[in-house]
C-alpha cells in the first residue's frame, strides 16, 4: 500500500476536465472532486505501481458506488482500461510515479517541509530588518530632531567642525571637541546641543579662560548657551552699524561726491 493520504491540487475544482465532467452528470465541480478523491484512494489503497488487473471500468464504477464515473475518467485521460496479454482486464492510472508512489508522497512531503521552512526563515529575517529599521529610524530622529524654534537638532560631522573651526583661526582642536561632546552623547550641560556651531564659539571662551588648551570643567548650560548668542548676536549687530557709520562718514568727508 502507498500510505494513508493522496494528493490533490487545490484549484482541482478548476480544470476544465471537472468542468466537463460536472456538466455530464449534473452535479456541482465540488461533488465530482469528491468522486475523483474516492477513486483515488480506492486505488491508492488497491495499487502498487499504477494498475490493477482483473478490474474493468464497471467493476471500479461497483466498488467505488460509482456507475460511469470511471469511463468519465476516462475521457479526461485520468484512467486508462484495457485487456492484458494474458487476457486479464486491467485499469491503470496515468502519472502515478509523480502523484500517487510512495516516492512521489516522500517527495511532497520534503518539498513542503523546506517550504516550511523557507518561510519561517524568511519571516525571522523580516522581524529582525524590521527591527533594525526602527532602530535606525529612532537613531535618525535623535540626530535629526527640530526644536519648536527651528533650530537644528543635527549632529555635525567631524568634516564640518573642523571647516567651522578653521573658518574661526583654529582656536579649537576639531577631533578633541567632537570626541567629547560624542561621548556625552551630544549635550551641553544636562540638555541636548541645540546649536552645535554655538558650542564650538563656548568651547573657544572656555579655552580662553582655562589658558591650558581644556575646557572649563564646568559645563555650558542651556541658559549660557543662548546668552551667548544673544550676545554674539549684538556683537554682529554692533559691528554692521559701526561699518555703516564708517561710509556716511566717509561720503560726508568727501562733500558728498
Amino acid at each position: 500500500m502507498a500510505g494513508d493520504w493522496i494528493a490533490m491540487r487545490l484549484d482541482l475544482y478548476e480544470d476544465p476536465a471537472v468542468t466537463y465532467m460536472a456538466e455530464q452528470l449534473g452535479e456541482r465541480e465540488e461533488v465530482v472532486v469528491g468522486y475523483l478523491h474516492r477513486i483515488w484512494a480506492w486505488a491508492s489503497r488497491q495499487c502498487h505501481d499504477g494498475s490493477v488487473t482483473n478490474v474493468t471500468l464497471m467493476s471500479l464504477g461497483r466498488v467505488t458506488s460509482l456507475p460511469n464515473f470511471p469511463e468519465l475518467m476516462v475521457q479526461a485521460g485520468w484512467l486508462e482500461h484495457g485487456v492484458g496479454d494474458d487476457g486479464r482486464p486491467f485499469i491503470r492510472f496515468p502519472n502515478w510515479e509523480r502523484w500517487m508512489a510512495e516516492s512521489a508522497k516522500k517527495r511532497l512531503l520534503a518539498a513542503k517541509r523546506q517550504s516550511k521552512k523557507r518561510h519561517a526563515e524568511v519571516t525571522k529575517m523580516s522581524r529582525s530588518e524590521r527591527d533594525k529599521s526602527v532602530t535606525r529610524g529612532e537613531e535618525r530622529r535623535e540626530e535629526r530632531d527640530t526644536t519648536k524654534s527651528g533650530i537644528s537638532l543635527a549632529r555635525p560631522t567631524i568634516e564640518e567642525v573642523a571647516a567651522y573651526c578653521k573658518e574661526r583661526g583654529g582656536k579649537v582642536d576639531p577631533q578633541a571637541w567632537f570626541d567629547h561632546y560624542t561621548a556625552n552623547g551630544w549635550r551641553v550641560g544636562r540638555n541636548p546641543m541645540k546649536d552645535w556651531k554655538a558650542a564650538v564659539r563656548q568651547w573657544e571662551r572656555n579655552e580662553l579662560r582655562g589658558g591650558n588648551g581644556k575646557p572649563a570643567s564646568k559645563p555650558v548650560t542651556f541658559g549660557q548657551q543662548r546668552q551667548q548668542n544673544t550676545l554674539d548676536l549684538l556683537e554682529r549687530l554692533k559691528a554692521q552699524d559701526e561699518a555703516a557709520a564708517s561710509g556716511v562718514a566717509g561720503f560726508i568727508g568727501e562733500g558728498g561726491k
